[in-house]
């Protein structure tokens, strides 16, 4: 059991950098990135705050479920930031706006159907089955709340405007040190 939990712990560590750089290549920002991992920060700490105040011992199943909230709290962020980076409005809001009416029905339909599934889990016997229940419906509903009133209202007021480039064009502009094709500097872009 003491193996378990630092196996937690051991995972937590591990699966937090590599979801931020998955996160980074996906959504081609540090900001979208940075913000999707505070809100799984938020709901990998509130579940575990959760089971501390339901009474729980960080045993065999909360040490299981732990490592897989992370992959459950990160899908719902990555969607609405890569919505977000790949708008082609230029204001924050508008790309709020637009990656909210795109994908957050669509983050919501699955939240239901997850947390639908972990309610068959709730009318187990087995204890183990009805902890996993409460720590799935649990991430599922954390990682909605925390993606659409953490996630998205941080893109709002203080996300990346403009055109969002991708990888690709990042490191041509860097290497030509902000340079057109026929070698003039390109005017800088008004702020919005």
């Amino acid at each position: 059991q003491e193996r378990l939990v630092t196996g937690l712990f051991m995972g937590l560590a591990i699966s937090g950098p590599v979801a931020f750089t998955v996160l980074l290549i996906a959504t081609k920002s540090f900001l979208i990135a940075f913000y999707a991992i505070i809100s799984i920060a938020m709901v990998v700490t509130s579940l575990l705050g959760t089971c501390y105040l339901l009474g729980w011992e960080l045993g065999i199943s909360e040490a299981i479920a732990g490592t897989i909230v992370i992959g459950l709290a990160v899908d719902y962020t990555v969607h609405l930031g890569h919505v977000y980076t790949c708008s082609s409005r230029r204001s924050r809001e508008s790309k709020m706006a637009e990656a909210a009416s795109i994908m957050g029905v669509t983050v919501v339909a699955g939240a239901i159907t997850t947390f639908g599934c972990a309610c068959f889990m709730f009318a187990c016997q087995l204890t183990f089955f009805t902890k996993m229940a409460t720590l799935m419906g649990g991430t599922i509903g954390y990682s909605v709340l925390y993606s659409l009133f953490l996630f998205m209202p941080l893109c709002a007021l203080i996300g990346p405007s403009g055109e969002i480039k991708s990888w690709g064009g990042k490191i041509r502009s860097v290497c030509s040190g902000g340079r057109s094709a026929t070698g003039a500097r390109k005017p800088p872009r008004p702020a919005t």
